[in-house]
């Protein structure tokens, strides 16, 4: 569906999505970080499994024992100023943790005021869990 819905994603770019998708999910699991969303890239495929809710729902209970909520940076307040020194370090956090980050190019860090006014055409951006 990546594929599908970004015309720019490859076969191979969405396999790398997903596999540092499952790492995103295995730091909040672990409880690596609070209130980070994934960096843009692999936010998109979090959004298209969030949308499939039955099966999001499921998982996410499976997964973390509760429904993980996700807010959309422009739905939500605007990302705060400390967002680069909390979010910014996902990969030393799951290294540490012991969990191989294969891909790292796809953990840029957040950004902010970035995507002012237009959203929709950004390309580092913030979402919160």
């Amino acid at each position: 569906m990546l594929m599908e819905t970004y015309k720019d994603i490859s076969t191979d770019r969405a396999l790398e999505i997903v596999y540092e998708l499952e790492n995103f999910y295995t730091g909040v699991r672990d409880d690596l970080w609070a209130d980070c969303g994934p960096p843009y890239e692999i936010d998109k495929a979090f959004h298209l499994h969030i949308i499939n809710t039955r099966l999001y729902a499921a998982f996410s209970e499976n997964t973390f024992g509760r429904f993980l909520h996700h807010s959309p940076f422009w739905s939500a307040q605007p990302p705060p100023s400390d967002i680069q020194v909390r979010c910014g370090d996902h990969v030393k956090k799951l290294r540490d943790h012991g969990i191989p980050v294969t891909y790292e190019n796809l953990w840029a860090p957040p950004t902010r005021g970035k995507c002012e006014g237009n959203p929709y055409s950004c390309d580092a951006c913030h979402c919160e869990l």
